[in-house]
Parts: structure tokens; sequence; C-alpha cells
């Protein structure tokens, strides 16, 4: 794997976070590589020195370092539905 697998990886697994933490994440990634680089790393020595992308995004969420974005539009409208049902019954009955 490369820097840019690795990055790649990352904005995968972190597809769901927030945008905010999504580029902060990044961000603190790329700047990992340009300090390992400037000590003389290699790519596949920074990657190894970091773990797997699938490790760090468990780490995140195992910490509560970061939340996911939730499907708005999704729980409003289980809401509303469960709303409106209950609305009906109360006024369906006789």
């Amino acid at each position: 794997m490369n820097k840019t697998e690795f990055i790649d990886l990352l904005r995968y697994y972190f597809s769901k976070a927030k945008k905010d933490d999504l580029t902060e994440i990044l961000y603190d990634y790329e700047e990992h590589f340009r300090i390992g680089a400037e000590q003389g790393l290699t790519e596949q020595e920074i990657i190894e020195s970091l773990g797997s992308p699938k490790d760090i995004y468990e780490a995140y969420m195992s910490e509560g370092v970061i939340s996911e974005r939730k499907g708005l539009l999704k729980g409003n409208i289980q809401e509303m539905v469960e709303r409106a049902q209950e609305s009906f019954k109360t006024t369906v009955q006789p």
C-alpha cells in the first residue's frame, strides 16, 4: 500500500463521518506523511507505524472521538409516520 491508497482507505472508512471531522482526520494523516518524509522515512515505514486505516477508524469510533452523520431525513420521516399513525388511531376510533 502507498500513501494515496492509505488516504483513500481512510476516506472510505470515515465516509459517514461529519465533513469537518473527515477533513481534520485526513489533514492529520497527511501531516504524518509529510513529517515522516522529512525524517527520511518511506511511505511504507510511515504506514506501518500508523497502522491500518480500518484499525484507525475503529479506534476513533470506540473512543467516541468522532460521530457519524445520521440519516436525518430518514429519521424525520420515520418519526412523522409514527405520529401520523398514532393520530390516525385516535381520530378514527369510534
